[in-house]
């Protein structure tokens, strides 16, 4: 019988250590996918270049990124950037150890993007959504 391929965490890692690395790097992973995503980042003016190097560029970049990250995590706590992509092989073989790494970095990292992209590098977008009204 073969062992299943499960994520886990480093040797050298602790469980504080390893949610850092995934939270970091989901961040990273998360912020790009924002960016390459949003309509206005490629400068709006309608013209069929730019429209198209911004719909090769984007997948190209969240590409690059997802790589560059599990790359550079994989020897710590296996790059997994995703909950669902550790816990199905978790439940298959039973190996629940330090888990919660892979639910709490990730989800912290993704909550910190989405709300660096929104209140922080584009805070004019978010503040146009609710106009106030006057009474």
């Amino acid at each position: 019988m073969q062992a299943i391929p499960t994520t886990g965490i480093g040797t050298e890692m602790t469980g504080f250590g390893g949610a850092v690395v995934e939270s970091a790097i989901t961040f990273m992973l998360v912020y790009t996918v924002y960016v390459a995503a949003d309509p206005g980042g490629g400068g709006g003016d309608g013209k069929r270049k730019r429209k198209m190097r911004r719909e090769v560029a984007g997948p190209l970049a969240v590409g690059l990124t997802a790589g560059a990250c599990v790359l550079a995590a994989a020897s710590l706590t296996g790059g997994s950037m995703n909950p669902a992509r550790s816990f199905g092989p978790a439940v298959v073989s039973g190996n629940f150890k330090n888990h919660a790494v892979y639910w709490v970095g990730p989800l912290i990292g993704a909550a910190l993007a989405a709300l660096v992209h929104q209140y922080l590098v584009f805070p004019s977008a978010s503040s146009d959504a609710y106009p106030t009204s006057a009474v």
